[in-house]
């Protein structure tokens, strides 16, 4: 399998992994994530208060980053294959990207609901407020979220409150989905991520297509992956189920701010055990890519610069 860097690439030889993307392909997440800062605490609350104003001190913006990419290629979706467009939201913490994605809100909107004065102490009183807030939107009917994470109360947060449709809460790195969880991710048409990656690895990505269903309708597979980890044992395990991995040339994405200069020190180290210079990093900010995997013929027949 491979990762194409350029459109030209992936019509021409999408089976050339490129040697930059072989550099540090084999790595210990553990150790990576040792010099990160710790926000265990945050994840898995009942209500997103204390996550929302921990991140939002760091500009954690990554989801918005995002939504324009995962709009472009729902509609895609949209226009080449049904209604709803079924998509599985690995890592989905409170549900951020579905509430960018399904009720178009942005995600500067979503962070001051939690933080600004009048937010209700007790989290039962905040769960029925945001419960009424969302019942009172039109979600976009055209697009279904299924969110994986092994934070429960965070998923029984989104799904309560109308932004998840099913939850699945599993620890994907340690056994495959259940009989019941399968059946949510069947028939999936969109698989996205946008910081999961570097926590978890191939094996979670596998037990998610084991479980997609249809052959002759393979999904789309979109990560937002830190310049920090390797994203190509995820595109050689997506490559088993028939799927080609584009890079999005020359853009990165910012997922947030350092909180100090331990954690920009251990960044920049981890980059150049890799063989990359921090020169995008070195703006204080942790950098994402952008990988797309799909089907080969729809790789060949709309390149990625077109589809987006």
């Amino acid at each position: 399998m491979s990762i194409a860097t350029s459109d030209e690439e992936t019509t021409r030889a999408p089976h050339k992994i490129h040697a930059a993307h072989k550099i540090g392909a084999e790595v210990n997440f553990g150790e990576v994530n040792e010099g990160k800062s710790d926000f265990d605490d945050i994840y898995n609350a009942p209500d997103p208060r204390g996550y929302c104003r921990a991140l939002g001190k760091l500009d954690y913006r990554i989801p918005s980053e995002a939504k324009p990419i995962f709009r472009a290629l729902i509609h895609a979706l949209q226009s080449g294959r049904h209604d709803p467009v079924h998509i599985v939201d690995i890592g989905c913490s409170y549900g951020i990207n579905a509430a960018l994605l399904k009720y178009g809100m942005n995600l500067s909107t979503f962070f001051e609901r939690y933080t600004a004065s009048g937010v209700p102490a007790l989290p039962d009183a905040v769960l029925r407020r945001e419960t009424a807030f969302f019942d009172d939107r039109n979600s976009d009917g055209a697009i279904e979220v299924v969110g994986i994470d092994v934070s429960g109360h965070a998923l029984d947060f989104a799904r309560t409150v109308g932004l998840l449709d099913h939850t699945i809460e599993q620890n994907l790195e340690d056994r495959p989905l259940t009989d019941a969880n399968r059946d949510l991710v069947d028939g999936v048409d969109l698989i996205i991520s946008t910081g999961c990656v570097g926590y978890v690895s191939d094996k979670t990505f596998r037990h998610v297509m084991d479980a997609a269903g249809d052959d002759n309708r393979a999904p789309y597979v979109a990560s937002f992956v830190l310049r920090m980890f390797p994203y190509a044992p995820i595109a050689d395990a997506l490559a088993d189920y028939g799927l080609v991995t584009e890079k999005l040339q020359d853009v990165t994405f910012r997922q947030r701010r350092f909180e100090n200069e331990d954690e920009r020190a251990h960044v920049f180290e981890q980059l150049r055990a890799r063989g990359l210079e921090p020169s995008f990093e070195d703006d204080g900010y942790y950098h994402a890519e952008f990988f797309l995997s799909r089907p080969a013929a729809e790789a060949k027949a709309r390149p990625l610069g077109y589809l987006l």
